[in-house]
């Protein structure tokens, strides 16, 4: 056993003697892994050290559900015949066979029957009523230049977000000035105070104020959160004659969630911003599903007849796909070209060049969200997960079974909280 400086502590480092405040709560229980959330409860309640176990290394998995992937070897091969479109001719990528596994775990748990994960969209010109679309698009000329300069004023950018953007910027403002904008929605205040006083982040005490939570947080974290919560205002509920909005959210949550704990767990800077790309990831979709829904409904029909991943068919279809939509939108609205990358790349994240690691997490992130049923934006297959991409976060494949089972209980609170 060690004992090292807060300074030095390292997430997966595993604990070897439990952690107590100063009022006799455990922060840390022996034996657990060391988290993101544990070292910043470590900084708030001002403890300056801790013991660790030998053989602390991120990278190395010290879950006793490493195991788990030798669960038995038809029951792998069952459900990957149900949910997962994988190559029969070359063996299952370590990767791939942890996110079988963690689905088969999950499935254990809950009981939930693969054949209710997804529901084909109604007929708009059917039984269901259309989307009423703001502005008619003609097929044969559909493009996403087109679509985007026709729907930029219409689908745009929430206005805090743009308020807060424009506080950050200014060289004179401060933390209070952040605090300020957000208080002034009571809405959103009331969603942030929720989030950062649920399971998402685990604090060891309650934060009552905004201006605290910028304090603890950081403005840009506090405003990727604000942009997060405030993009799914932006479309309302006539969607549902086509997708299931609340599935289509839980997997965005879900997404956003997995990709931020991969961020952590690998110590990216501002890991909200990838909780960010996650919930944007699949919004081109919802433009799609809003501007040409008799389209995108044959698109998804066919999809799932056919047993093929949604982005093929749009791309046979249009000539492009959701995430060229999404990524498009995401340049009209200014935000970061990491931004752009990852929701545009997340199929094809070998494509990117300047945000590699964004893109990847979005994509490892994406797979992890639909084998965990959390949630559907249409697919009713798991994502193929791209071996080199995956090599580029460094991980041990085992790594992604525990970040499930945390994932779950965040995600849960998160619905409920942006319900």
């Amino acid at each position: 056993m060690r004992c090292l400086n807060r300074e030095d502590l390292h997430v997966g480092m595993i604990v070897g003697q439990a952690v107590h405040n100063d009022r006799g709560q455990v922060l840390i229980g022996a034996g657990e892994p060391i988290e993101e959330k544990h070292i910043r409860a470590l900084k708030i309640w001002g403890i300056s050290a801790v013991n660790v176990g030998e053989g602390g290394d991120p990278h190395q998995s010290t879950d006793p559900k490493e195991t788990s992937v030798s669960t038995d070897r038809q029951q792998i091969r069952n459900c990957a015949a149900r949910m997962f479109r994988l190559d029969s001719k070359n063996p299952i990528h370590p990767a791939m066979k942890q996110v079988i596994v963690s689905c088969i775990l999950q499935m254990e748990r809950h009981g939930v029957p693969q054949t209710k994960r997804f529901t084909l969209p109604k007929d708009p010109n059917g039984n269901g009523d259309a989307p009423s679309t703001k502005i008619q698009m003609d097929p044969s000329k559909l493009t996403v230049s087109r679509l985007i300069s026709r729907i930029k004023d219409i689908v745009s950018l929430p206005d805090i977000y743009q308020k807060l953007m424009e506080v950050i910027d200014d060289p004179l403002s401060a933390a209070a000035d952040v605090a300020e904008v957000i208080s002034c929605d009571a809405g959103l205040s009331a969603r942030l105070l929720r989030i950062v006083n649920s399971s998402f982040y685990s604090f060891p005490s309650k934060i009552d104020t905004i201006s605290r939570g910028v304090t603890i947080l950081g403005t840009k974290e506090l405003c990727d959160l604000a942009l997060a919560t405030s993009v799914m205002n932006l479309f309302d509920d006539s969607l549902n004659c086509l997708v299931d909005m609340n599935q289509f959210w839980n997997h965005s949550i879900g997404c956003g969630v997995f990709a931020r704990k991969l961020a952590l767990f690998r110590h990216e800077p501002n890991a909200e911003r990838f909780f960010v790309m996650g919930i944007l990831h699949d919004i081109g979709r919802l433009i799609l599903l809003s501007y040409v829904p008799e389209i995108i409904r044959g698109v998804i029909v066919r999809a799932a007849r056919t047993r093929n991943p949604l982005n093929v068919i749009e791309k046979q279809t249009l000539g492009f796909t959701h995430a060229d939509v999404g990524a498009a939108l995401l340049k009209a609205w200014k935000l970061p070209d990491s931004h752009q990358e990852a929701v545009g790349l997340h199929h094809h994240p070998s494509r990117a060049r300047r945000f590699k690691q964004e893109t990847a997490t979005i994509h490892v992130a994406d797979i992890m969200a639909t084998a965990m049923s959390m949630g559907s934006s249409g697919n009713v297959l798991v994502p193929n997960l791209i071996p080199e991409v995956w090599d580029r976060l460094e991980m041990s494949p085992s790594v992604l079974t525990r970040l499930a089972e945390e994932a779950e209980s965040e995600v849960n609170h998160l619905v409920q909280i942006f319900r």
